[in-house]
């Protein structure tokens, strides 16, 4: 790969406000982000469908196929070197990639990012035949993981299930991605089906997937681009690291400049999660939902008060960062109600001694995803006995 550019391996795309980010390689330090702006071209395509009249939000999902021409739109990366556009996901990384990244936070500096002979950020290929579990995992770029593949909580997850049930019998397949959302999460199922995983663990990002969501559910709403007035981000995006900002900040200035979505994106996630749980009973998929907190909320004696200081700068109380907890607990509630399998990682995440982020850019680090990865085998142990 060299100096090829990879998109957005690592971090996430801040919907309708600043396109979608690019990682470097060839140990690229500082910044490991570099913003692409495509806000014009996705305003200028949900104002066009707006004028074909807006779909009121029922609590029914709406989801279209999306064309190429689209989806390097709405998904950049759809179109980039290292990338392939998906009709059921919109994007995903091309098989056989490696290339170093380097990250000076990290113990080693770095680590070497490859992708499996699915596309995936895995540390191995998919086996045939198939084991008598076989785990598939889908999240944003937490889950993708801001660190080598064999340290991230997907292969972690397995490591721990071979303990009880033995390598031989168990596989983990990670098919997440920087950048991606719920509506991605449903795609990816559809995608990978040959694949017949007996469980699927979706891992929803209090962070930035609530908001992240927003920009495909107005798409196929025809609702017209959301406002960036009373509140501004960029003086955030000025004085702090773009995938600080990205993590957390971003989305708290969305809904505060567009309240209505609050509700609009509750509504909307739920009927994902229930799309995706109806073709998984189809199937015979077990379905594990994960809530992964954001930093102000899952350790916020650690956090809460430098993410509440970066809002003051721009005249904004700590309060709305409880944005992530009142959707985050909407969705939850709704997913017992619904009988779904879920899981709140909060509790864990609050008790712990150890800082689960990374300082650098706030995506979990190394202590996160053994976290996750022993909490996710205690979980799905119980789903395949």
């Amino acid at each position: 790969m060299g100096t090829r550019v990879l998109v957005a391996l690592v971090s996430a795309t801040i919907a309708l406000s600043l396109g979608w980010w690019v990682l470097r390689g060839a140990w690229s330090e500082p910044e490991t982000v570099t913003i692409v702006d495509s806000r014009a071209d996705v305003a200028s395509m949900l104002r066009e469908r707006n004028a074909a009249g807006e779909i009121p939000f029922s609590g029914e999902l709406i989801v279209e196929a999306l064309d190429f021409d689209t989806a390097k739109i709405l998904y950049p990366a759809a179109a980039a070197d290292s990338y392939r556009f998906d009709p059921s996901c919109y994007f995903r990384m091309r098989p056989g990639i490696s290339m170093r990244i380097g990250f000076a936070e990290h113990p080693a500096g770095g680590w070497t990012a490859v992708t499996n002979d699915h596309g995936m950020l895995d540390g191995q290929d998919v086996r045939e035949p198939a084991p008598e579990v076989r785990v598939l995992v889908t999240g944003d770029s937490h889950s993708a993981g801001l660190c080598a593949p064999l340290e991230t909580f997907t292969h972690l997850l397995e490591v721990n299930l071979a303990q009880g049930l033995g390598a031989e019998h168990v596989e983990t397949l990670n098919a997440a991605l920087g950048g991606y959302d719920p509506y991605n999460y449903l795609g990816v199922l559809e995608s990978f089906r040959a694949l017949e995983p007996d469980v699927f663990v979706v891992v929803v990002f209090g962070g930035n997937d609530f908001y992240g969501l927003l920009k495909l559910q107005r798409f196929f709403h025809r609702r017209p681009p959301a406002k960036q007035t009373p509140h501004s981000r960029e003086p955030l995006l000025k004085a702090f690291k773009r995938g600080v900002v990205g993590q957390e900040l971003s989305q708290v200035v969305h809904f505060l400049n567009n309240p209505e979505d609050e509700a609009i994106c509750g509504g909307t996630l739920m009927a994902i999660t229930e799309g995706i749980a109806a073709r998984c009973r189809e199937r015979g998929v077990e379905l594990l939902c994960v809530y992964l907190p954001p930093p102000s909320r899952g350790q916020p004696e650690l956090h809460a008060q430098k993410f509440a200081e970066a809002l003051a700068s721009i005249g904004v109380g700590p309060e709305a960062l409880a944005v992530s907890d009142r959707i985050g607990d909407r969705w939850l509630a709704s997913l017992e109600d619904a009988g779904i399998e879920a899981l709140d990682l909060r509790p864990e995440f609050a008790a712990s001694q150890e800082d689960l982020y990374w300082s650098t850019d706030y995506h979990l680090d190394l202590a996160g995803h053994r976290l996750v990865g022993r909490i996710l085998a205690d979980r799905v142990r119980a789903l395949v006995q």
